[in-house]
Formats: C-alpha cells, structure tokens, sequence
C-alpha cells in the first residue's frame, strides 16, 4: 500500500525501500537510493531524509557555480570586491545538510553490545542493517 508523506509516496511495508521524491537531482536521489537500502525510516525520518537530499542537491548545483569560478570575489554595488555570493550560500548549505544529518542519526557505529536506552527509530536501524549484512555475506 502506497501512503503519500510530504509530497512524495512510500510503501508501508518495509519488503522494498520507499521510491525518492519526484523532485530530486542526481545528486540527492543517489543519497536516497543508498541510506533507505541500508537503513528503515519511519515517516518523519522520510521528510528528513527528504530534506537532506534536496539540501545535497542545492549544495552540488552551487558547488557546481562556485568550481566554474574564475575567482571566488566579484563586484559589488559600490564597485569593491566581495565575496561571491554562491560561496557563502554553499557553506551554508553544507552546514544545514550536516545539521539535517545529525538528526537522522545515521551513525555507522554498531559496536553497542546492548539496546538498553535506544530508541526505537535506533533499534530498527540496527535490525535492518543486520538484516542486510546477512542478506550479503551468505547467510540466511
């Protein structure tokens, strides 16, 4: 069964990885496609993975204008040199796409013996990642 969450459609089953949002560039849909194959998002974990890739995606598309560049200054309006504005717009863009990430809390630390204190969202993770790793080291 398809349910729509914020703009985009996921299956309420967990037997695939929800498909990205219509929306996204390459760049976020690479990210899509990796962290739900290896990970299970509840729906608000949906909207923030959603998030993250069209925040990665603005930050390539002005990594892309910032690269092309012949100097990172340019005019302003009383004719002084400032700062390109992409430039300050990208650092920006990487600091909201890691703030973004901290709260998926996709930390690839496992070495937790115990789920004593975990939350739920951290417990599915864990279990969906020993699913995977059995699913691709010949174990059933």
């Amino acid at each position: 069964m398809l349910i729509s969450v914020s703009g985009f459609p996921f299956a309420d089953d967990e037997s695939e990885p929800p498909p990205p949002p219509d929306d996204l560039g390459r760049a976020g849909a690479k990210a899509w496609r990796d962290l739900t194959a290896g990970w299970v998002f509840d729906a608000a974990g949906l909207i923030t993975l959603a998030q993250l890739c069209r925040s990665l995606d603005l930050e390539d598309r002005l990594q892309k204008i910032v690269a092309k560049a012949e100097k990172l200054h340019c005019r302003g309006s009383r004719m002084n040199d400032v700062e390109l504005p992409e430039l300050a717009s990208l650092i920006k863009v990487r600091q909201q796409s890691a703030q973004i990430q901290a709260r998926l809390k996709l930390d690839a630390d496992d070495s937790a013996d115990d789920t004593f204190g975990m939350d739920v969202s951290a417990k599915a993770r864990r279990a969906a990642r020993s699913r995977w790793d059995r699913r691709f080291s010949g174990i059933a």
